[in-house]
């Protein structure tokens, strides 16, 4: 059946919606054997699947040759590693697959949607502010009624709210409060503005680094773009001038939040930690490795491990991968840097089939990019994600987040002529 603009932009809008609803009913029902989430978004991908395929099939061979190539790359990988591989848990194994079919099938979702580009810029900015809402005062609600998790497990201060995992939830958050940084510029309304604060009153409260630096560059885009519009008189604009007193606010009061009792050297670590860290450092020679010993939080000591199972792999391994977190003994663990993930466990050839849907969105994207304020913000959304992705993970094989980050992918898929007026943004050039 074929879908007209009307309903792929109200099926759009309402999944944008209902994502934390979502994934607030995943944290309720982690203990679950399956999850809602998991059953949500696996039934989700699904019908994405077979819809694409059906729609390649009678429309675009070339899309559907990339779409299968990707599955089969997949598909041997499983099969592969599910009978030669030393120690093969069944149901982490599949989750982990799973998690990397939703990828694909969103990427080749946004690839579809963007090229009939038919999409309503302002029902996006909309859905946006809804689901900004929803997660804003879920979050808050938490604190108040102190039923949040904790960030971290040990040591470090932070709250996530009802949301299971405040990695995810920091990447998330960064998304949506990059969205709504453009729709403030545009739209002036008490809803931006409310949505606008909730969410930056999260990022040092979640007390993570992806959450506070990647809120820092955003808030830092959005100070110098007001102050270039201005010419430096933001008193000439009292939406400018609120802006800057809510941000000086905002900075004022970090130091009274999880990430300013975090930054503390040695915070929350106890004695024998510190003389673990520091005999650690000392081991250390170099003051690069020991920067990005830091900065990676330990991922390098895993990096290492499973570099070293990938060499000693047959040739069918490492060209399909070694599967999920290589070849664990007791308990599987990844590196938790996206795209070494992705070759790790698909290997050469595997890997090289999922990379090409990324290059054809890359492609599509380029084609489409417009010198505007909306389109750089975008692209620095989006481009501070991979970044995540590369450095932290909690990206590529997160479906929440891969949900949330299919809306600047499609925002920046619009086509130029946008047919609501209250959607000018893209005539606001730089």
């Amino acid at each position: 059946m074929k879908i007209d603009a009307y309903t792929r932009n109200k099926l759009i809008f309402v999944l944008i919606i209902i994502q934390p609803i979502i994934d607030l009913l995943t944290s309720f029902t982690s203990q679950f054997p399956i999850s809602i989430g998991a059953f949500f978004r696996a039934f989700t991908m699904m019908v994405l699947f077979i819809s694409l395929f059906v729609i390649f099939y009678r429309t675009d061979k070339k899309l559907l040759f990339f779409l299968s190539a990707a599955f089969l790359g997949i598909g041997i990988s499983f099969f592969l590693n599910a009978f030669t591989k030393p120690n093969f848990i069944w149901f982490s194994e599949f989750n982990f697959y799973l998690k990397a079919s939703y990828f694909i099938v969103i990427v080749f979702a946004i690839i579809y949607v963007n090229q009939k580009k038919s999409l309503y810029k302002h029902d996006l900015y909309k859905a946006t502010t809804i689901a900004s809402f929803i997660v804003g005062l879920s979050y808050w609600l938490a604190i108040i009624t102190n039923t949040s998790m904790d960030s971290y497990r040990y040591y470090t201060s932070g709250h996530s709210g009802w949301f299971f995992s405040a990695n995810e939830l920091s990447v998330i958050i960064l998304i949506l409060f990059g969205i709504l940084s453009i729709n403030l510029m545009y739209n002036k309304q008490l809803s931006s503005w409310i949505a606008y604060l909730l969410l930056l009153s999260m990022i040092p409260m979640i007390g993570t680094k992806t959450a506070f630096l990647g809120g820092l560059i955003l808030i830092s885009m959005l100070i110098i773009y007001h102050l270039w519009r201005l010419k430096l008189q933001i008193w000439k604009d009292i939406h400018a001038s609120a802006l800057f007193v809510i941000l000086i606010l905002f900075f004022c009061l970090i130091p009274y939040t999880p990430m300013g009792t975090n930054t503390q050297p040695g915070y929350g670590l106890p004695e024998d930690q510190l003389e673990i860290d520091t005999t650690e450092e000392k081991a250390i020679s170099s003051k690069t490795a020991l920067f990005f010993h830091k900065v990676l939080s330990s991922r390098d000591i895993f990096f290492v491990e499973i570099k070293a199972d990938y060499m000693e792999a047959n040739t069918f391994r490492k060209l399909f991968g070694l599967g999920y977190a290589g070849d664990y003994q007791k308990e599987p663990k990844l590196v938790e840097m996206d795209f070494f993930d992705l070759f790790f466990s698909f290997g050469v050839v595997a890997s090289s089939f999922i990379l090409l849907p990324i290059i054809i969105l890359g492609k599509q994207l380029l084609l489409s990019f417009a010198l505007t304020v909306e389109h750089l913000f975008l692209f620095v959304i989006i481009g501070l994600s991979l970044g995540i992705a590369f450095l932290a993970g909690h990206v590529l094989f997160a479906p929440s987040v891969i949900s949330y980050l299919a809306i600047p992918l499609l925002l920046l898929g619009v086509d130029e002529y946008d047919y609501t007026e209250t959607s000018k943004l893209h005539n606001s050039c730089l």
